[in-house]
């Protein structure tokens, strides 16, 4: 019989609640695949994010290999940015090589996969989709089925402008419509490999954090009917698992993995302003034209917040989704017009980390390569690494250069420093530090470890793992398919989970290639690119 493999994600989903409300008998589809299969930590991307979370779940490949390491892209400038979309992803996903191999694959609501690639079977975009009459599935004329079977299908729940009781609302609806197209597509359209991604999670928990937390900082400003909404939706994620498991050949072997953790979002840190304070980053003019231009990008949320003497924190979100994110290039160009570029050695990033200005690379690059580029960047991540919140608590999880967090050829796209802010650290006053800032609208923010499950008649029963990482994913689930992984991948077979007869019947073998051509029968980045940046924005992956 043809070996089957299902992977179902739960965005954002943390063993902190699921734990929680196992101990309250309220997952009770959960803790029976806990108790029956095989569980452990996934640990997530470099920076705990989306879209290079879930891009090396579905490669098999770390941030250097497949090119992504936030939703914001470097051009082949290696200076500019833009909005990723499918085609900036460098190495193919598990479904687009099993499709050259001959098997059938269904994928629901991936987060990074719009433009939607032919595949043999059928896809359906997630959150890149930027809306309007832009195809959102392959091939193109599901859409229509699919509206006709769930009416109303929500791609990605729109946050812009909404009260936080709407949110929670259409949060909980867009849970049943996802289920829904998933049973029906599951069942119209068997395959070898299915891979479906709820989001409800990572949304809420962003939103709806401190509702749920009453330690933190913002909890009395929060309506107390949402105290449980979290809760709820994990609950409604719970039941939807069980259902689907249900409906699945019950020879396919079932993983369930989330991109990342989540935690509380009470402080951070202004980067920005640490780099202009210390003399890295030089304005033309007068200081105040620099900080507007910071504020006007954003920057990310806690940039916004910390120029609180000037203006106040954001009031509401701009745009919506990947629309959020569409005025970031011009904005980003007007925040490098403010700067001498001359004088200027350290800059921080759209991407998430500080990047020097290294002459040869960025356009009016100051800082020669070799060992003043090297003395400068340990100059900096020595004296950030330091940091600490009142509480003595650190304020970076962790800093790494390039070269120790990336490997691969496309390292170089990467930020010169990567920098991990322990956003949970510390929820007390924060006037005795200028540079830590107040969480914004998002009071729940990623942490590292997502959660990993596995489940099926070849699974171990009852076991705990350690050490799994969210590149793994694609190789454990080629493995169980009896699929060869490719010389590319960097991320391993979970062999530990499987069963010593499963074990005696395969063996990792690799061919092929996981990088790719330029794709044909695509619509150009112009189209593909439309949108994305606003939407990204108003989901608090960019600001």
């Amino acid at each position: 019989m043809t070996s089957k493999a299902a992977v179902i994600g739960l965005d954002g989903a943390t063993f902190e609640i699921i734990d929680l409300l196992i101990d309250q008998g309220k997952l009770p589809n959960l803790e029976r695949l806990i108790e029956e299969g095989c569980t452990g930590f996934l640990r997530s991307s470099i920076t705990p994010n989306s879209f290079p979370g879930w891009t090396s779940a579905a490669t098999g490949t770390s941030e250097g290999r497949h090119g992504i390491f936030m939703p914001l892209v470097r051009r082949e400038d290696n200076f500019t940015l833009k909005a990723m979309t499918t085609l900036d992803i460098k190495a193919k996903p598990v479904w687009e090589l099993l499709s050259e191999r001959g098997r059938t694959v269904g994928v629901i609501n991936d987060p990074c996969s719009f433009p939607a690639l032919n595949v043999n079977g059928y896809l359906v975009c997630g959150m890149l989709w930027p809306g309007g009459e832009h195809p959102f599935t392959y091939p193109e004329n599901l859409a229509t089925e699919i509206e006709t079977a769930v009416p109303s299908y929500i791609v990605d729940v729109n946050l812009h402008n909404k009260s936080k009781e709407q949110i929670a609302s259409e949060l909980l609806v867009s849970i049943d419509k996802r289920l829904a197209a998933s049973r029906y597509l599951l069942k119209k359209y068997p395959s070898d490999l299915y891979w479906t991604v709820f989001t409800e999670s990572d949304r809420a928990q962003h939103r709806l954090w401190a509702a749920m937390d009453k330690e933190h900082p913002k909890h009395k400003e929060q309506p107390p009917s949402l105290s449980n909404t979290i809760f709820e939706i994990y609950q409604k994620l719970d039941r939807a698992v069980g259902i689907l498991i249900n409906d699945i050949d019950p020879d396919t072997t079932i993983f369930i993995v989330s991109d990342h953790g989540f935690g509380p979002f009470y402080s951070a840190f202004d980067i920005p302003r640490w780099l202009l304070d210390k003399g890295y980053l030089v304005e033309r003019g007068e200081k105040a034209k620099l900080k507007s231009a910071l504020k006007k990008i954003g920057v990310l949320d806690e940039v916004a917040s910390v120029y609180q003497a000037i203006r106040k924190p954001f009031q509401k979100e701009i745009g919506y989704g990947v629309t959020k994110l569409k005025s970031q290039e011009s904005e980003t160009q007007n925040y490098f017009d403010k700067l001498d570029w001359s004088k200027t050695t350290a800059y921080y990033t759209l991407d998430g980390g500080i990047r020097l200005n290294l002459k040869g690379r960025e356009p009016f690059g100051a800082v020669e390569p070799g060992q003043m580029a090297e003395k400068i960047k340990q100059e900096i991540k020595n004296a950030l690494i330091k940091h600490k919140y009142p509480n003595g608590e650190a304020v970076f999880r962790y800093i790494l250069t390039q070269e120790e967090a990336f490997d691969g050829p496309y390292r170089h796209f990467a930020p010169d420093l990567v920098l991990s802010i322990n956003y949970g650290a510390y929820k007390g006053d924060l006037s005795s530090d200028k540079y830590l800032t107040p969480s914004n609208h998002n009071t729940g923010e990623h942490t590292p470890d997502g959660i990993f499950i596995a489940w099926g008649k070849n699974i171990r029963r009852g076991e705990q793992i350690s050490g799994a990482n969210l590149k793994d994913v694609a190789p454990t689930v080629l493995f169980q398919m009896d699929e060869a992984l490719t010389p590319e991948m960097d991320g391993r077979v979970l062999q530990e989970i499987f069963t010593s007869e499963f074990l005696v019947s395969r063996e990792i073998k690799r061919a092929g290639t996981s990088y790719k051509q330029t794709h044909q029968n695509v619509q150009d980045e112009v189209f593909a690119n439309e949108g994305i940046e606003d939407k990204l924005r108003s989901l608090g992956y960019m600001q």
